[in-house]
């Protein structure tokens, strides 16, 4: 269903192999700054190499949700470099050989570099991209609209606000721009810990309401961010149904009896934000997105300098809406889509994606993605987010490193009452344990 593959960090993991090798447990430290021993550098699916065609599957209950068994696998590897690197040290070591100690095995993610390989999909899949994000904004919606809180959710909110504070402390990173908004997210989470330790504040009826609050009027954008994390995580029982949601059916669809005119207003109406952009002005269109011939993978080109522009994938939307928007102008409004797209099927993509698209308020990226100030590496967060990615590493604006699973608990470690306690991981106390 799935072909995936992974590096090994070599120092790391060697590390952990000597040390265990040698009857010690590896340094708590070390691991906490890279946070995981191998990392996968692609998980493909959906009929590439040979894998089965998502239609195939998806409708098997426990893979109906997007996403899930490329995540499976790549948990699978994590539990599988646990397993291999205490067999390598056993081998190595003989019987003077330890186990990692269950509280450092769960701390151990797994790594993943993610390029250009992920973004054309958040623009191919609008309405699956609508749900993920109207489930996010309806759980949201359900936690702020609470009336009264009870003494659990917000012991839990305290706590994961501690571990979020020392979350944040251990993710450390050498791109400048992102230091910069961690330190800064460090010190708004520290005025969100003053602000709910005064009593005075938690009289107040609909907490989780002020909270938001206090975080839109205070924070930047990422401290915002992870205030809605926090605000979610206590509230399981209200939100946790959401995830059903997270999956679609519902592909882009051309209705033909539609009349210009009717077409005109749905551009006005949920593509104003394409309309504004002067598409005239060669930077406003200066990259484009092609295949690799070489890799089979997606490749961000300069439209004025690079070859391949007429091989360019159709992820300009902004344009492609400008462009459909100024020929219209030309044709009849009385006439029918059919009509049009059958004189210009260049359109034909476009215009289908405007009347679907209309129906699903969060369906699109509304920004240019062909700008020269476009940076990808946005779009890759953005999806990464959704499955649960933490410690956001830039290496470029091309491609990051990130850490998944980490603090999930192993097969073995599944417990009722401790098994979600795993939002902010932080490494753990070994003086304490």
């Amino acid at each position: 269903m799935v072909l995936a593959r992974a590096n090994k960090s070599l120092r790391l993991f060697e590390h952990v192999v000597s040390s265990l090798a040698d009857g010690r447990q590896p340094d708590v430290g070390l691991l906490a700054s890279v946070g995981y021993l191998m990392r996968t550098t692609a998980v493909y699916g959906n009929g590439k190499f040979g894998c089965a065609d998502r239609e195939k599957i998806s409708n098997r209950q426990e893979i109906r949700g997007a996403f899930q068994v490329e995540l499976l696998a790549v948990y699978l590897f994590r539990w599988f470099t646990i397993e291999l690197v205490e067999f390598v040290a056993r081998r190595r070591g003989g019987k003077k050989a330890v186990r990692l100690k269950p509280e450092i095995s769960k701390f151990l993610g797994i790594g993943n570099a993610t390029g250009l390989g992920m973004a054309p999909f958040l623009i191919k899949h609008p309405v699956l991209i609508h749900n993920w994000v109207l489930a996010r904004e309806t759980a949201l919606s359900r936690v702020i609209g609470l009336e009264s809180h009870s003494p659990e959710t917000l012991s839990i909110f305290r706590y994961n606000l501690i571990q979020a504070t020392r979350h944040l402390d251990e993710w450390n990173v050498e791109d400048e721009k992102q230091t910069a908004r961690t330190a800064t997210t460090r010190e708004e989470l520290k005025l969100l810990s003053k602000w709910i330790s005064d009593e005075e504040n938690l009289k107040q009826p609909r907490l989780w309401e002020k909270i938001l609050g206090f975080a839109e009027n205070k924070f930047l954008l990422e401290g915002q961010e992870l205030t809605v994390s926090l605000l979610l995580e206590p509230h399981g029982e209200l939100v946790d149904n959401l995830a059903e949601d997270l999956q679609t059916s519902t592909e882009t669809e051309l209705d033909p009896a539609m009349s210009l005119k009717q077409l005109r207003e749905l551009l006005e109406k949920s593509f104003s934000w394409a309309l504004k952009i002067d598409f005239d002005d060669p930077e406003k269109q200066r990259r484009f997105w092609y295949y690799s011939e070489e890799k089979l993978e997606p490749r961000f080109g300069d439209r004025y300098t690079d070859l391949g522009a007429e091989q360019e994938m159709p992820l300009a939307v902004g344009r492609d809406v400008f462009m459909l928007s100024q020929i219209i102008k030309t044709v009849s409004a009385n006439s029918s889509v059919g009509a049009f797209v059958q004189t210009h099927p260049e359109f034909r993509h476009i215009v289908r994606r405007v009347q679907t698209v209309v129906r699903y308020p969060y369906a699109e990226i509304r920004d240019n993605l062909v700008d020269v100030e476009m940076r990808p590496i946005d779009l890759l967060r953005f999806k990464l987010a959704f499955f649960g990615a933490s410690k956001f590493d830039p290496k470029s604006e091309l491609w990051t490193r990130i850490t998944l699973f980490q603090g999930a608990p192993l097969p073995d470690q599944f417990v009722a009452n401790e098994s979600d306690e795993w939002a902010f991981p932080v490494s753990p106390d070994m003086e304490a344990a």
